[in-house]
């Protein structure tokens, strides 16, 4: 689906695959939050998305799901000065 909408998430899979390995190690591990913002990004766009193409509702649930479970203590993604410039691929 991110490949369909050229939306490019390497950089987020990178860094929840090193908060998995990290995990692994310790499991008292806590997600980074280089990872948070890369998640935070990819809502952002798939938010942007899902208002145009239904479709990519799910895929949007699904992870904010993640993040929530990873970071439960924030909330929704606000979309910042930073956030909004890099939105605009």
């Amino acid at each position: 689906m991110l490949e369909q909408h050229h939306i490019e998430s390497g950089q987020t899979f990178h860094e929840l695959g090193l908060f998995l390995k990290r995990r692994m190690k310790s499991l008292q591990a806590n997600p980074h939050q280089s990872l948070l913002e890369e998640l935070d990004l990819l809502l952002l766009r798939l938010e942007t998305l899902a208002a145009q193409d239904l479709s990519v509702f799910m895929p949007l649930f699904h992870l904010f799901n993640i993040r929530l479970t990873l970071f439960p203590q924030q909330r929704w993604p606000e979309k910042t000065r930073g956030a909004a410039l890099s939105l605009d691929l």
